[in-house]
């Protein structure tokens, strides 16, 4: 049998007595309490009806502060084109801030500026500027199947041709796509997904194939037309919807998904869009 000199015992000795002192250590560790900030949620747009903004507060990452109203329904909203500033109001039942279109036009091309004051919080400022209506067009290309043996159905993929014209040096888009489908006489509008991402940025024109997919089960119609929904953007709300798309949930071991934002003294996006929907029929 092996016998411990007194160098090894000395030394297991102290290894016990360090990771004994690290463990009441971690225990003892003061967790930083952080206050939580507004935030803002509002995407303005030519098309919507009305111009809305949503106020809640961040649930901080410790959890350890009184946070058991999120939603903000006591603060002052004020939206400037730069010559009129414009009230929102609260709408309980929605709870959020909004005006409609013919109290406060959305304009094309204009600045508008965005003001929150809270009594809880310093004054919230951001800006945006409406950008154009895209201008691209679409041509149904094909499409190709595969059975799916697992689902008892097919695996469709679809090809749409996609061209932008696009004036500017760079410019933010963001797609998706529909499908319309004829069940036993009814006609059903489905979400599709894109093989690649529904947000891009373009430099100049461009021409691209788009590779839609969906499933369907065995006794399902085909997909008789394809709808294209193009936004033209600002780069706040690319970059908002960019980081979304790469949040993968909570884990431990994955690092955490960093969301954009350009509201001054608090947290959120105010920004723009302008919405195009163009269909093809399915050949």
């Amino acid at each position: 049998m092996k016998i411990l000199n007194l160098k090894h015992i000395v030394l297991f000795s102290f290894l016990v007595l360090l990771f004994a002192s690290c463990e009441k250590e971690a225990k003892n560790v003061d967790v930083p309490i952080v206050q939580p900030k507004l935030v803002v949620a509002s995407f303005l747009s030519s098309d919507a009806e009305p111009t809305k903004v949503i106020l809640s507060w961040s649930a901080p990452i410790y959890h350890n502060t009184h946070h058991d109203k999120p939603k903000e329904s006591n603060a002052k909203v004020y939206i400037s084109d730069g010559s009129n500033e414009y009230k929102l109001s609260y709408d309980n039942a929605t709870e959020y801030y909004f005006i409609n279109k013919v109290n406060m036009p959305v304009i094309v091309g204009k600045k508008y500026h965005l003001r929150v004051e809270s009594d809880r919080s310093q004054t919230l400022a951001s800006e945006c500027i409406i950008p154009k209506a895209p201008d691209y067009s679409i041509a149904y290309v094909g499409k190709d199947s595969i059975k799916d043996e697992y689902n008892n159905g097919y695996h469709y993929r679809y090809y749409v041709k996609l061209r932008i014209n696009n004036p500017e040096k760079t410019a933010y888009y963001r797609i998706k796509a529909w499908e319309q489908i004829i069940v036993n006489g009814d006609e059903y509008i489905e979400q599709m997904w894109l093989k690649s991402d529904e947000n891009i940025i373009v430099h100049g024109n461009l021409e691209k194939t788009l590779i839609i997919e969906t499933n369907r089960m065995k006794y399902s119609t085909l997909t008789k037309q394809i709808y294209i929904n193009l936004e033209k953007v600002d780069e706040t709300y690319y970059r908002y919807h960019n980081a979304l798309s790469h949040y993968q949930g909570v884990d431990v071991f994955t690092e955490p998904t960093l969301v954009f934002s350009n509201v001054e003294n608090g947290l959120g996006v105010f920004c723009s869009y302008h919405s195009v929907m163009d269909s093809v029929v399915v050949k």
